[in-house]
């Protein structure tokens, strides 16, 4: 068993939270330094950055259930308005706006990252 699986599954169970490194850290019993080097060494990536996806992933569902966009933001915890556009257009090569009039249907892709 992969020894993120636990803190990948409650990522999904707080998806809409406002979820940091001290948050999950406490959750997985390692400092926030030993939990994001690990995330890191193992990933690739920043934690903090696969919770961003992870939430951005999960905003098109209510993007395409008609939401307004700082609905949405504010649904998964983003600071602003802006914040949630930059993200999302820089992940997804569109905007919100874009996303919500063109895509018809989408799936939340399986949690979790490929090491």
């Amino acid at each position: 068993m992969d020894d993120f699986t636990p803190m990948f599954k409650y990522i999904e169970a707080h998806i809409e939270d406002k979820l940091d490194l001290k948050e999950l850290s406490n959750f997985m019993g390692y400092s926030p330094y030993y939990l994001s080097r690990k995330f890191m060494s193992d990933y690739g990536m920043p934690l903090t950055g696969y919770v961003r996806i992870r939430k951005l992933q999960y905003s098109i569902k209510d993007l395409l259930a008609d939401m307004k966009v700082i609905d949405v933001a504010m649904k998964y915890s983003f600071e602003s308005h802006e914040g949630f556009t930059r993200s999302f257009q820089k992940l997804f090569g569109s905007s919100p706006k874009v996303i919500k009039n063109y895509l018809q249907d989408y799936s939340v892709p399986e949690v979790g990252i490929s090491a």
